[in-house]
């Protein structure tokens, strides 16, 4: 147990944790996001109705705050973070684009502006690096169990006893 312990603490440093973050950020991305604002009404013809007008050139904003019953900018969220229904349309929309028709969920209907969507940024180190040390641990215990296998000799025995070849 010492020898494997030293063995893998030779081997499951900062520095090589570090290493393997640098080379493999983009990969601890998280989702991407969506920022968008939203007005909920009650009844799908009031939603409609802000549809009509947005497409006559009424202002997002001033509809909101003549119609929503909520507040309208939800800033960043993945589309984990919001009901099924509001996820799919905000993450089916383009920058700029609205919803050309109203969004049924539980809450009532949306009317959806995306306002901007990204990637999220990669996860800090802090976060990841338990992930780092397990995968470097795991490869180091393979690596160090390879190597005595190579230098030892070995020998099978079957379960009678008898010396596999």
């Amino acid at each position: 147990k010492l020898f494997l312990e030293q063995q893998l603490k030779s081997k499951v440093t900062d520095a090589n944790v570090n290493e393997v973050y640098k080379k493999y950020k983009e990969k601890f991305k998280g989702e991407q996001e969506v920022k968008a604002r939203h007005i909920l009404v009650d009844e799908e013809k009031d939603a409609a109705e802000v549809i009509e007008q947005l497409k006559k050139g009424a202002k997002f904003d001033d509809l909101a705050k003549k119609y929503s019953k909520d507040e309208p900018d939800l800033g960043y969220f993945t589309k984990n973070m919001m009901v099924k229904e509001f996820a799919d349309a905000a993450f089916s929309m383009k920058k700029g684009q609205y919803s050309d028709k109203p969004v049924k969920t539980k809450f009532g209907y949306h009317v959806i502006i995306v306002d901007d969507i990204r990637d999220a940024q990669p996860q800090p180190l802090d976060e990841v690096r338990p992930q780092i040390e397990n995968m470097l641990t795991q490869q180091a215990l393979s690596d160090v169990v390879d190597d005595l296998e190579k230098k030892a000799k070995v020998t099978k025995y079957d379960l009678d006893g008898k010396e596999i070849k």
